[in-house]
């Protein structure tokens, strides 16, 4: 099997004789020549051309690190904005690994793009590493898990407070993420970041760098979710373990980060509201997000949870659920948006047919929610400007294909799942939404926080 381009370069074809999914790599190749620049391509050579020289001192991490460097090439504006003199560092890097006769194996896509990343790392700011290279490189001696990994960076750069929001998140950093990093790990006040996108107070920084859930991470723009979520943190009578489903289904943090900056102390009032505990097990903490957000956001901009009890807000939830009586302004029953999709897909399945359809109007959307009595029609302003696209799995019954799931994709990624009245799918369900998935090339990614 043949590269279709013209980039058939020695390196690259002895690549494609070395590596364990030629297939994929392939495929990852071709759609990188069409869309990179020359330089790009050039320096991707340069990397191949050192991990065959090294193939037998490092056969076990080859080929997950070729497929974490052609990754990079495409989208880490790290790799791609190395000057000649820090890729030249970060070969050094993986020299000294190659050199400490160290067996490593990288059996995890993940590992090899977390070393790639410290590599990276490594090569921008070589003048602040503090401890030993060669006794990093040595904690890889029990494995090189994510863990092992970790210890590598702190030994190498942590000599004060150890930002974990940052440190675990090394492989994602963009190049200013990288830049507070170092900022923070250099012993300075992160109040004083030139680049700090929300004031952040005394209290917040403190809890910024030493006191932010670990199960917490973020795709973008980590350092404003990041202050957000330490100002939300700076609330009393919450509880911590209820930030991140609070994070996770508010589509306000997602796509609007500034207007939730904007309105912190509503969402402060969100968080204690929602951490008294709810009396109806039919309302979970993604009906009250959905619905603090319509309220606030479609509804009645000066919304206020003051003076509202836990019983009076499931009773509006119940209500708004049972009517769903959304729109108002009937602009938005008429507005349409493009589908993503040449056509909807049909599943068979244990002899019943099966529709994943997706939703391209608001007439579509608002039904969904009639039907199935939940909230869904309050997404409709992320479906127009493009952030996510919603589905309705139906089943055919008496020829009639009728709604009972539907399903929240976001960058390729299936990021909520919810049936009639928001209750959760069964083991059965999963498995179709997963074989779907596949088929579309989406990611599962759907967070269970409650």
């Amino acid at each position: 099997m043949n590269l279709k381009t013209n980039y058939n370069v020695p390196e690259t074809t002895i690549v494609l004789s070395l590596i364990n999914d030629k297939k994929d790599l392939i495929l990852k190749l071709e759609n990188l020549i069409l869309t990179q620049e020359e330089t790009i391509l050039r320096r991707l050579n340069k990397w191949f051309e050192f991990f065959n020289e090294n193939y037998y001192r490092g056969v076990c991490m080859y080929s997950q690190t070729i497929f974490a460097i052609v990754d990079a090439s495409r989208y880490d504006d790290v790799f791609k904005t190395q000057t000649t003199h820090e890729f030249e560092l970060s070969l050094k890097f993986y020299s000294h690994i190659f050199e400490s006769n160290i067996f490593i194996s990288l059996s995890e896509l993940e590992h090899a793009r977390f070393l790639l990343k410290l590599s990276l790392v490594f090569s921008k700011y070589p003048g602040m590493v503090s401890g030993s290279i060669k006794e990093s490189i040595s904690k890889l001696n029990n494995g090189s898990d994510n863990a092992a990994l970790k210890t590598i960076f702190s030994s190498l750069y942590v000599k004060y407070e150890n930002p974990y929001i940052l440190t675990d998140k090394i492989d994602s950093l963009t190049n200013e993420d990288i830049d507070l990093l170092m900022y923070i790990l250099q012993g300075n006040n992160i109040r004083n970041y030139k680049n700090i996108p929300f004031p952040i107070s005394r209290k917040e920084s403190f809890i910024f760098i030493n006191e932010l859930p670990k199960n917490i991470s973020f795709e973008n723009n980590l350092l404003g979710r990041a202050i957000i979520s330490s100002k939300l943190c700076n609330t009393k009578s919450c509880d911590i373990k209820l930030l991140k489903p609070l994070l996770t289904y508010s589509k306000v943090f997602r796509y609007n980060l500034c207007d939730f900056n904007k309105d912190i102390m509503f969402w402060k009032s969100v968080f204690r509201f929602i951490s008294r505990g709810n009396s109806a097990k039919y309302v979970s903490i993604q009906d009250y997000i959905d619905y603090f957000e319509y309220m606030k956001y479609s509804e009645a901009p000066n919304y206020s949870l003051r003076g509202r009890t836990v019983f009076s807000v499931e009773n509006a939830i119940s209500n708004w659920h049972e009517s769903a009586d959304y729109p108002k302004n009937m602009e938005l029953i008429s507005q349409k948006w493009h589908r993503t999709t040449e056509k909807d897909v049909k599943i068979n399945k244990d002899k019943i047919n099966y529709l994943f359809k997706e939703i391209i109007n608001g007439e579509e959307l608002f039904l969904e929610s009639k039907k199935l009595k939940h909230c869904v029609f309050s997404y409709i302003d992320s479906c127009i400007h493009g952030h996510l696209t919603i589905w309705s799995l139906q089943k055919e019954v008496d020829t009639i294909y009728q709604p009972f799931i539907t399903i929240e994709v976001s960058n390729n990624k299936i990021t909520q799942v919810s049936g009639k009245y928001n209750r959760a799918i069964n083991d059965k369900e999963n498995k179709l939404i997963e074989e779907w998935a596949e088929m579309m090339n989406y990611k599962m990614s759907i967070e269970f926080c409650e």
